[in-house]
């Protein structure tokens, strides 16, 4: 995944978070689609991430940390999936899109497309 901003932005996710959105770049790699991540915060100081095709405008996601719960939003969903944790909601849009049909074996041998934990 490249460059995540500057650090201020690493400590808001946590670790846990940006190895569920590492993972969710990987994966969209393996899918064949070349993505490009940012970073930034809202006027409120709340952290959101929008993962974008790369050389393309295209917003394949977009996920936020608000009012202490993570929220995601992508082309196609009615609403937005809302959880305590960012890898339940990085799941439901991987089950939610073409994505959820890769089925890659990690080394240790479980598919990628299985829960991010």
């Amino acid at each position: 995944m490249p460059a995540i901003g500057p650090p201020s932005i690493a400590l808001v996710w946590g670790e846990e978070g940006l190895r569920d959105l590492c993972r969710l770049h990987v994966l969209l790699g393996k899918a064949g689609i070349s993505s490009e991540v940012e970073f930034g915060l809202s006027d409120e100081g709340e952290p959101w991430c929008v993962f974008c095709r790369r050389r393309s405008d295209r917003i394949l996601a977009h996920f936020a940390l608000i009012d202490g719960g993570f929220i995601g939003d992508w082309p196609g969903l009615r609403g937005i999936v809302r959880s305590n944790q960012l890898g339940d909601v990085i799941e439901q849009f991987v089950r939610m899109t073409v994505l959820g049909f890769v089925a890659s074996t990690t080394t240790a041998g479980r598919s990628e497309n299985q829960r991010f934990q």
